[in-house]
C-alpha cells in the first residue's frame, strides 16, 4: 500500500492475550488489537473454505446485492475473481440476511463465543421493544465472504458507535484503520456521518482528498484463527486479495455505553424529542445500575 499518510502504525498482534489485559489496553483504551489465537476453539477453522461451502450448500440460493445467487455460482465467480472482474460480496447483514439464516447448520462452528465480546450489553432485553430489537442485532453474527479485488469499500466506523470483533476463518484480509481523532482528515460524509467521501483508501486521490496527508493510519493484514477487536468510532475499510471468509460481531458494555447512549438519543431526537429525553433518562440508568452491580461483584470477589 502506498504511504501518504503522515504516520503509519502496525496494528498491534498478541497470542494468549488474557482478558484483564485486553479490557485495560485495548478495550477501555479504545485501542485495535489482533488476537492471533483468538479463534482457536472454533471448529470453522478446520472446516470451512470456498470449496467446502460450495460441496454442501452448492444449490442453497441467497441474496447478493439484492439479487439472488446459487452458493456454488457465488463460489465460483469468488474463487475465478480478478481485478479487474471481482465477485460479488457477501456482506450477511440485515433482517433475513444474518449468518443464521443463510446457513443455520454451521452456527455451531464459530461457538464458543470469544471471551472478548463478554460483557454485552447488546443482548439484553430492554423495557422498549423496539430498543431491543435493534440491540439485539448486535451480537448476531454476520458473514463476510468473498475473493479478489472484493472489500468493504467505503471508509466508515461502525453505527451506534458499536466495537466490533472481526473472526478470520479463511484467507485473510487487509485493514486500514484511523482513530476517532483523525475524522478532521477523513472527509465525513454530511449525509451519512460514519461514511467517509473519500473513494479508496488503496489508491487515493489526493488532489481531490489533500487533508489525508495529514493523518495517522493504522494498517495490518488479518490471517486465519486471528481475531481483530475494532474499536468504537475508528474508521476502517478492507480489501482482499485472495478468497477470504470472516464472521463479525458488535459488542457495547460500560467501555462505550456512553457514545452507543448519545447515538440513540440522537436518532429519537429527530422524530420525538420527547421521546428521546425518556430514552436518554432509561439508558442512563441502565448504565448506573449495570455500574453498581460491577462493584458489587468485585468487592464480593475481595472478600
Amino acid at each position: 500500500m502506498p504511504h501518504y499518510c503522515k504516520s503509519l502504525t502496525p496494528i498491534p498482534r498478541y497470542a494468549d492475550l488474557d482478558y484483564e489485559t485486553f479490557r485495560d489496553q485495548f478495550l477501555y483504551a479504545n485501542r485495535p488489537v489482533i488476537i492471533s489465537d483468538g479463534l482457536s476453539k472454533w471448529n470453522a477453522i478446520k472446516t470451512w473454505s470456498p470449496d467446502y461451502f460450495h460441496r454442501r450448500f452448492k444449490d442453497r440460493v441467497i441474496q447478493i446485492e439484492g439479487e439472488p445467487v446459487t452458493v456454488g455460482d457465488f463460489v465460483e465467480r469468488v474463487v475465478q475473481a480478478t481485478e479487474e472482474e471481482p465477485a460479488p460480496y457477501l456482506m450477511g447483514t440485515g433482517i433475513g440476511n444474518y449468518f443464521s439464516d443463510l446457513f443455520p447448520e454451521l452456527i455451531e462452528d464459530i461457538e464458543p463465543t470469544p471471551e472478548y465480546l463478554f460483557p454485552n450489553w447488546l443482548a439484553d432485553r430492554y423495557l422498549y421493544p423496539k430498543l431491543t430489537k435493534r440491540l439485539n442485532r448486535g451480537p448476531r453474527a454476520e458473514i463476510f465472504f468473498g475473493g479478489l479485488g472484493s472489500g468493504f469499500p467505503v471508509l466508515h466506523w461502525d453505527s451506534l458507535h458499536f466495537h466490533a470483533f472481526n473472526g478470520q476463518i479463511y484467507g485473510e484480509k487487509e485493514w486500514v484503520m484511523f482513530a476517532p481523532d483523525q475524522s478532521q482528515y477523513l472527509y465525513p460524509n454530511p449525509n451519512i456521518p460514519n461514511g467517509s467521501l473519500i473513494d479508496s483508501l488503496f489508491k487515493p486521490d489526493l488532489e481531490a482528498f489533500p487533508l489525508l496527508a495529514n493523518s495517522a493510519r493504522y494498517e495490518g493484514t488479518v490471517r486465519a484463527g486471528e481475531l481483530l477487536f475494532i474499536p468504537a468510532g475508528w474508521w476502517h475499510t478492507t480489501r482482499m486479495m485472495k478468497p477470504s471468509i470472516s464472521i463479525a460481531i458488535n459488542s457495547a458494555n460500560e467501555s462505550n455505553w456512553a457514545d452507543v447512549r448519545k447515538d440513540l438519543v440522537k436518532h429519537a431526537a429527530k422524530t420525538n424529542g420527547f421521546l428521546a429525553s425518556l430514552l436518554n433518562g432509561y439508558l442512563t440508568r441502565i448504565e448506573k445500575s449495570k455500574q453498581k452491580r460491577r462493584r458489587h461483584h468485585q468487592r464480593l470477589e475481595k472478600v
